[in-house]
């Protein structure tokens, strides 16, 4: 009843969601593995329950997080409010190359703790998560929540609140960690198709964060995403994602870097080189990007000692 009650009071603009979703993640929090049960149950069949109890917890979860979604849906942004997503329950991305420029959440709080909601959904119950639908009632094959909340994920990347940022990137993480450990091939599928229509999108934005753009405390998480995406996607496609991305107007360092920084880049895909090593090369490459020198950027003594330290490891 307190919950419905808050989520009465956030259609009225009074903005208690945040609270709601403390309370959701801390039943997540405490009872995650007991939920994932149910809810293979109630999915796939493949598991038993002593007591229904938690199916029942299940649904009056599900309820909860999608009954207070729908309330604020046209705060959160486009990614949320549109009627369903297109294709296959895949997000509308217009292209895998280009960063994209949506309607903006004013929510961001809400938003925020969705993200970190969801973010824990994926490691203590994925299958619970992956089978939310995006509205009541809704289409758990074709029209997920998951895939909504990735394309806002990406959406907000770019967003000035960089703490809205910094859950959005907490909770791809938490996304492609689950694709790459799960032991269910259909699971590791589903998150695949989901996942590669925004892949392109991330890396591209990343990089250009990485070049300047993202807020400095944003950086190792930044650096942390995209190195699981290298290590986790076909390596001649992430390749070439990364290349474009190098020949956008964002990278100022100069053909020399370029090169050097695309076969970094290509070792990070093997495992060859660490998240650390990325970590600590992201720094260095924003920090020459904090440096106002035009054109002769490129051919400073700056990003020639970036060179030198880069082709040496």
């Amino acid at each position: 009843m307190l919950a419905s009650s808050m989520i009465l009071d956030s259609a009225n603009n009074k903005s208690p969601l945040p609270a709601v979703y403390d309370f959701v993640e801390r039943i997540i929090d405490l009872h995650g593995s007991k939920i994932e049960i149910a809810s293979q149950v109630m999915v796939e069949g493949t598991a038993t329950l002593t007591s229904n109890a938690y199916c029942e917890v299940c649904k009056k979860l599900e309820n909860l997080i999608l009954s207070s979604i729908l309330s604020i849906k046209n705060s959160l942004g486009s990614a949320w409010s549109c009627d369903k997503e297109q294709g296959q329950g895949q997000p509308a991305f217009e292209s895998k190359s280009k960063v994209i420029l949506d309607e903006r959440p004013t929510a961001t709080d809400t938003l925020a703790a969705i993200f970190t909601v969801l973010s824990i959904a994926a490691v203590n119950c994925p299958i619970f998560l992956i089978h939310l639908p995006a509205t009541i009632g809704g289409d758990r094959e074709n029209n997920r929540l998951i895939s909504r909340a990735i394309k806002s994920s990406v959406i907000v990347l770019v967003e000035p609140d960089f703490e809205l940022a910094r859950t959005a990137i907490l909770f791809l993480v938490s996304v492609i960690e689950l694709m790459a450990s799960t032991e269910s091939s259909s699971l590791r599928t589903t998150i695949e198709n989901i996942v590669s229509s925004a892949r392109a999108t991330i890396v591209t934005i990343l990089i250009a964060g990485i070049c300047g753009g993202l807020h400095a405390t944003l950086l190792d998480p930044a650096a942390t995403l995209l190195y699981k995406i290298l290590r986790t996607s076909p390596s001649q496609e992430v390749r070439t994602f990364y290349e474009v991305a190098l020949q956008q107007e964002h990278f100022k360092l100069g053909d020399a870097a370029r090169v050097v920084l695309a076969e970094y880049f290509s070792r990070c895909c093997t495992g060859e080189l660490s998240d650390t090593s990325l970590m600590t090369f992201a720094e260095d490459i924003w920090d020459l990007h904090q440096y106002d020198e035009g054109r002769s950027l490129a051919s400073s003594d700056r990003v020639a000692a970036f060179i030198e330290k880069l082709s040496s490891i």
